[in-house]
């Protein structure tokens, strides 16, 4: 199969977020992560660009949306409306 959709998991455990915000650094994890409650989901489509993706989220002006371009995923939650871009750079250094 070429063409997929790849998904992460919906539902992410404690354990599992606690350990990536030990490893990553509470700048990339979120301590009350919407994963754990099952409210959030992180996609990518092999061939769709992560940019695309993220702007067919924010066009459902619902929930938030972060785009980590480094690892090609966008994350999708259905949270207060919000966008974010990891890792931030000079240019986008604060949520924009």
């Amino acid at each position: 199969m070429k063409n997929f959709v790849r998904q992460g998991p919906a539902g992410r455990r404690r354990v599992v977020n606690r350990r990536d915000f030990i490893r990553l650094g509470s700048v990339a994890v979120a301590t009350h992560s919407m994963h754990i409650e099952g409210k959030a989901v992180d996609i990518r489509i092999p061939g769709c660009r992560s940019t695309s993706l993220q702007q067919a989220a924010l066009s459902l002006h619902d929930g938030g949306v972060g785009i980590y371009p480094v690892s090609d995923f966008i994350h999708v939650d259905a949270g207060r409306v919000r966008r974010w871009r990891f890792p931030a750079t000079a240019r986008h250094a604060r949520p924009f």
